[in-house]
């Protein structure tokens, strides 16, 4: 008998399979969490401080993108496992906004190229400007898999604006 419940116990994991929203990076996940508060469960694939370049999702991390509503991660030269994960519901590529442009890298940086190089830099979230966008498809999306909370979404993204205007007349 122990040794059926040493086999089982070794089979255990825990998922968090009830995720609404899977994204892969923290800036994305404080988007979500801003816009739609505690109405949707969100649930960040890497954790802050663990470098996005080389991750490997585990078998928990695929659980919860297959089974959510919504899968977002911010382009195949960052995240290149993401693209084709996800095979129902809606899966949102951030650089895919038509006013977001990845811009050309001039020369290769060190931290690259030992994780792959980049011909485009794909930290689309350190522009203010492409913030905005990615505030607006997230907000979009949300509303998509969660119409019952529009109003408060979109109040919640005329905030974050607020925000961002605030910020931006601060530097």
């Amino acid at each position: 008998i122990l040794c059926i419940l040493f086999m089982l116990s070794g089979c255990k994991y825990t998922t968090n399979t009830d995720a609404d929203v899977v994204v892969t990076i923290f800036p994305q996940y404080d988007i979500v969490k801003w816009i739609a508060e505690d109405y949707l469960d969100v649930y960040l694939v890497i954790p802050p401080g663990v470098d996005t370049h080389s991750y490997d999702p585990s078998v928990d991390d695929i659980l919860n993108i297959k089974k959510c509503d919504l899968f977002i991660y911010t382009t195949p030269s960052l995240e290149q496992w993401a693209p084709g994960l996800k095979d129902d519901g809606i899966t949102l590529e951030l650089s895919n906004n038509p006013n977001i442009h990845l811009e050309k890298v001039l020369e290769k940086e060190e931290h690259h190229t030992h994780h792959g190089e980049h011909d485009h830099d794909p930290h689309i979230w350190t522009s203010p400007i492409y913030v905005k966008y990615m505030v607006e498809d997230i907000c979009n999306a949300l509303i998509e898999i969660d119409p019952s909370h529009q109003d408060i979404f979109i109040n919640n993204k005329s905030n974050s604006r607020n925000i961002y205007k605030q910020s931006s007349n601060d530097s």
